[in-house]
């Protein structure tokens, strides 16, 4: 019974951590950008239109260390949609297996 309950404590615990980050990754595209060049370094190197007319675009730092890629609603706000490191562009690396 005790495994029941801390198992219920820890889901209803990681749906509301999860819920609050989608609400606090999101906000006017300015204030989105301006949080990702100050507290990163990244500035946007990759733009596209979605399907669904949102602006998609990739921010890293020079060296690639950092990468954020942000979707753009058509209202202006913007959400951060994925992060990591040590980003690469694929025109660095040997895609030949043979070679």
């Amino acid at each position: 019974m005790k495994f029941l309950v801390i198992a219920s404590i820890l889901t209803v615990s990681l749906i509301s951590s999860s819920v609050n980050a989608q609400r606090n990754d999101c906000g006017p595209r300015k204030d989105v950008i301006e949080f990702l060049m100050k507290k990163y370094k990244e500035t946007p190197v990759t733009v596209a239109l979605s399907k669904d007319g949102r602006l998609l675009e990739l921010f890293t730092t020079k060296n690639g260390e950092t990468w954020t890629i942000v979707k753009t609603r058509p209202d202006g706000i913007a959400c951060l949609m994925d992060a990591g490191t040590d980003w690469q562009e694929l025109n660095s690396i040997n895609l030949d297996p043979g070679a």
